[in-house]
């Protein structure tokens, strides 16, 4: 069960026109996605987010089970 948790509200205002470009984006990096209520849940390796477009702005919710998988992978 995850127990960190982070969100973050995105400023963006042209996201209606971006969203599916996001979502392509984020299933060419070895993440799922499947259509969530208002939003999206995304599984990947470091955990499961979720992601909501709004007027305006991108909503992230982000879970892990410990900090190492809330970090980037190395190059």
């Amino acid at each position: 069960m995850p127990h960190l948790k982070a969100q973050a509200t995105i400023h963006f205002p042209n996201i209606a026109k971006y969203f599916d470009t996001l979502i392509h984006s984020f299933s060419a990096h070895n993440m799922e996605l499947q259509a969530d209520g208002d939003g999206h849940a995304i599984t990947s390796s470091f955990g499961a987010a979720r992601m909501r477009a709004r007027p305006a702005a991108l909503d992230l919710f982000v879970e892990a089970s410990d900090a190492d998988r809330l970090q980037p992978p190395e190059a």
